[in-house]
């Protein structure tokens, strides 16, 4: 179809299947010939009496680039009648000439003008329009293998489906649109759709190059068919995988109200697949319906098909100019559809508001144990109020420090001091790692710090192999001991207050004889009267999705001897040394393409899966109740500072050094939106899963005003990117909550307490950065 757009806001809450499944229409306020000669104020007076919520409209570069005029009008008057805009928006690029990297630069420029324009108004952007047709190979082309098509047209289901470069060019404008979008509005959504039938290659494709959207739109009209069994394929299960909220945002009779049946067919296909579409939001995310369109076009020509989408007839006046004129029976169809859709709203059970955050700064957070973790080596002074500024907005509470040593003997050292003033002005405490056995640098960090950074961890990964020898760790674990006790004797001597943390140690299998039992020596030296509190790193090796955080942690991936998973050690270091806090100081996955950690793997960790590992590991830590659970690293490192592209080092950031956010910045900042010092582990309360192999962990929160149960649960297999999203049950204390979502990703099922009786269920998808209601 031409290009169209919608629009849907997510609020802090949706509403539950059905009644929760937004209306829209399409139309061309700013671009076609009748919809610029009708008045904008008639079209959404239309808009209004369909019964829809939503007008999808096109934005070209030339109508919208700067904001003003119709544009702007249309944002204004659709607000007044409590109707939302969503624009589909197109750059001024030339896709046929234009380099990728100019298309993707003007993208931005472009979409960040009208974020930043239309911030707070426009809550949902459109990016381009059917940009897999654009793309889908041709007989002759070149596919992604570099083999020759040989045959018509695809049907778009495998990544060889689209001709790379007319994809590469689709992908540069989609990239440039999502990251200015984000950048003159961190709070809307975007949203990327298909002409709908069975083209899941290009949104596959686009995923696994790391192109952020939150939103899928997908068009479908009637020639296609049953949109759950469109040529045997159930499309509407396929586009579920990929784990966004769907928006059916193109749908009628193909061909519209054209023929000499069309206005009486277009009415009852339009009403059959509202319908549809509407029962199929209870098993499916389906969160709008938007009818293409609200006007015909008859200047397209009678044959044209074109002509005759409209729900409502376009006449010319006595002056020649376009105006809508009679409602087609599909019109009144349609709206009855809709206003049923409401009265399904309306009956569901009343309840108090319900907040459910997604974000949440860390001076609005009380207490957690969240980190993560910074360097100076890593930015640049410049750049320090920025980086406490993307910490804060993700919502940690503490921050472990790295490689400061230059600044800790100087009382009054600048950067330092700024740094840990930006930091308690935002509500993050500071610990610092100290890598260092010059007892004299202990001595001065401490007293010059010691007031303001409470928590000090003694060296980095001592029992790291010297020349892959573990049995010639670069600290021997009694000279380890021996140190740890000197400087905590300055602690002492220093600031009384503070503590010593280690010892830091590179993964958990060095509780264990294999390859070297050195943290059981090093507890034989009196580790455990040495410190206050024990700190681990407990990374997975061989680096590989399959390698997953529920696993144990080891050195290349060497199988353990008595520990199935990693909360088995965490209890087993615990038995250790009883009553040490546990802090887990640096832990993370990196989305380097391949690095000297890989060993026997060549499989890539997408950015997708970097976000799930870390939502996995971070759900374990919390439920384990470390004192502080850090995740490595906050901001990417620079290429050949000092690592070669491509270096394992360069890629462990959730925040790419340009600022711009990966998927696990955002899934970390939902999830510290939902838990918090607040949150209580419960394992009395039963929970029952209908479907097997489901991780769960049950919180208890009685900190607000509406006591509230947070179910958080996955399915712990090696994550991938189109993991398929499954609906099942729960049981939970004898509630029973149906159609809940399942995949490889957390997400948390809430239960709230009204009026004594457990109800209110909700899932805060941590991925897609939204909450469903079910």
């Amino acid at each position: 179809m031409r290009h169209v757009v919608c629009l849907a806001a997510f609020a802090l809450a949706c509403l539950p299947a059905l009644g929760g499944v937004e209306t829209g229409v399409n139309g061309h306020p700013l671009s076609q010939e009748g919809y610029l000669q009708a008045p904008l104020a008639a079209q959404l007076d239309l808009v209004k009496r369909l019964g829809a919520r939503w007008y999808r409209t096109d934005w070209g570069s030339d109508a919208a680039a700067s904001g003003a005029g119709r544009a702007e009008a249309l944002v204004r008057e659709a607000a007044k009648r409590g109707l939302q805009v969503l624009p589909v928006i197109f750059p001024p690029v030339d896709m046929a000439k234009d380099s990728e990297a100019s298309i993707r630069q003007a993208a931005r420029d472009y979409a960040r003008a009208l974020a930043l324009r239309f911030k707070g108004r426009v809550s949902v952007w459109e990016l381009h329009n059917e940009l897999d047709s654009y793309a889908m190979i041709r007989k002759g082309e070149q596919n992604a293998r570099g083999e020759v098509w040989q045959w018509g047209d695809a049907d778009g289901q495998l990544a060889e489906h689209f001709e790379e470069g007319r994809y590469a060019r689709a992908r540069a404008v989609l990239l440039g649109l999502a990251e200015g979008i984000r950048e003159g509005d961190p709070t809307a959504r975007r949203l990327i759709n298909s002409s709908g039938w069975l083209h899941f290659g290009f949104i596959k494709r686009l995923i696994a190059d790391g192109v952020p959207f939150e939103i899928l739109g997908w068009h479908w009209y009637s020639e296609m068919g049953d949109i759950t069994s469109a040529a045997g394929v159930n499309a509407l299960a396929r586009i579920t995988a990929f784990g966004k909220p769907i928006w059916i945002n193109e749908y009628n009779r193909r061909g519209g109200n054209g023929g000499d049946k069309g206005e009486a067919e277009q009415a009852i296909v339009l009403a059959a697949m509202t319908r549809q579409f509407a029962a199929l939001s209870a098993t499916y995310p389906i969160r709008a319906l938007m009818a293409y369109e609200l006007l015909d076009e008859p200047y397209f020509g009678p044959d044209n098909p074109e002509s005759h989408y409209g729900l409502v007839d376009l006449r010319k006046d006595a002056a020649g100019r376009w105006e809508p004129a009679e409602e087609h029976p599909a019109f009144g169809a349609l709206r009855a559809e809709f206003a049923s859709m409401r009265r399904n709203r309306g009956a569901a059970p009343s309840r108090p508001r319900i907040e459910v955050p997604l974000r949440r700064s860390s001076n609005a957070i009380p207490a957690s144990p969240f980190a993560t973790l910074a360097s100076f080596e890593v930015h640049g002074e410049d750049e320090d109020a920025g980086v406490v500024a993307s910490m804060r907005a993700l919502g940690v509470k503490w921050v472990m420090m790295h490689n400061i040593h230059g600044s800790l003997p100087d009382p009054a050292d600048r950067r330092l001091n700024n740094w840990l003033r930006l930091c308690k002005e935002a509500g993050i405490g500071v610990r610092c790692i100290l890598a260092s056995r010059d007892l004299e640098l202990w001595r001065k960090a401490v007293r010059n710090y010691g007031d303001r950074i409470a928590s000090w961890h003694f060296l980095n990964e001592p029992n790291a192999p010297t020349d892959n020898d573990h049995t010639k760790p670069a600290v021997a674990p009694e000279a380890y001991v021996t140190e740890a006790r000197a400087v905590r004797d300055i602690l002492r001597a220093e600031r009384p207050g503070a503590r010593l943390f280690g010892p830091e140690t590179a993964m958990l299998q060095c509780m264990e004889e294999q390859p070297y039992p050195w943290l059981r020596l090093a507890f034989s030296a009196g580790l455990a009267n040495a410190v206050d509190g024990l700190s681990i790193h407990p990374y997975r090796q061989a680096y590989s999705p399959s390698n997953i955080p529920e696993n144990p942690s080891t050195f290349e991936g060497r199988p353990g001897a008595g520990y199935r998973t990693y909360e088995e050690q965490v209890a087993a270091l615990r038995r250790m040394a009883p009553g040490k806090p546990v802090a887990v100081t640096e832990v993370g996955w990196s989305t380097a393409p391949l690095g000297p950690l890989n060993g026997s793997t060549r499989e890539r960790i997408s950015e997708l899966t970097q976000a799930k590992f870390a939502l996995r590991q971070q759900v374990q830590d919390f439920a384990l109740g470390v004192e502080v659970a850090t995740f490595f690293l906050l901001r990417e490192r620079h290429d050949n500072a000092p690592f070669q592209p491509g270096h394992i080092e360069n890629q462990f950031g959730i925040v790419h050094p340009d600022n711009r956010p990966k998927p696990a910045y955002t899934a970390l900042q939902t999830l510290y939106a939902q838990l918090d010092g607040g949150c209580k582990r419960d394992t009395r309360t039963p929970v029952a899963f209908a479907a097997p192999g489901v991780q769960w962990r049950l919180f208890d929160d009685r900190s607000g005003r509406i006591p509230t149960r947070k179910l958080v649960y996955w399915q712990p297999i090696a994550a991938k990117d189109d993991c398929p999203v499954l609906r099942t049950s729960v049981t939970l204390a004898g509630v029973q909550v149906r159609g809940v979502p399942l995949s490889d990703a957390p997400r948390i099922l809430r239960l709230h307490q009204i009026k004594g009786r457990w109800t209110g269920a909700c899932v805060v998808d941590l991925m897609a950065h939204r909450v469903e209601w079910l």
